[in-house]
């Protein structure tokens, strides 16, 4: 399962080879006090099942799944204002699962990347690489 937090809600993405997408959206309560309030919203279904896989925000409209337990080099976008999830062309050079992967920029750059690092490799005993993508 991965998570991501956009302005004041935590979304959650697959996990233990489910289709499923969840939204928990937070808010202070009508009286102003410090107490949240919670409400769990079911999102669209993932193109395919994910458990082992990362993600990472590009930005509050955009995120990359990255990998996982059943399609190891499958990269996945989501937006999140059309809540629609695309099977990207590119893939991982190594497939893999149980990695990390975040967004990386630069201070005063415009350009920013993806960065997959560790995690399993579908082959035994084959060393995992680290792979950044533009």
């Amino acid at each position: 399962m991965s998570n991501i937090i956009c302005h004041t809600s935590l979304n959650r993405y697959g996990g233990n080879a489910l289709h499923s997408t969840e939204t928990i959206t937070f808010a202070v309560s009508a009286t102003g006090q410090e107490s949240l309030q919670s409400q769990n919203d079911w999102g669209p279904d993932l193109p395919l099942a994910l458990s082992g896989h990362c993600m990472a925000k590009l930005n509050n409209e955009t995120a990359f799944i990255v990998g996982g337990d059943v399609s190891k080099d499958v990269m996945i976008s989501y937006n999140r204002t059309i809540n629609k999830f695309t099977m990207l062309e590119v893939t991982l050079q190594q497939g893999r699962k149980d990695h990390a992967c975040s967004i990386f920029q630069p201070e005063d750059s415009e350009y920013q990347w993806l960065v997959v690092v560790g995690g399993q490799s579908s082959s035994a005993g084959t060393h995992v690489k680290t792979e950044v993508l533009s």
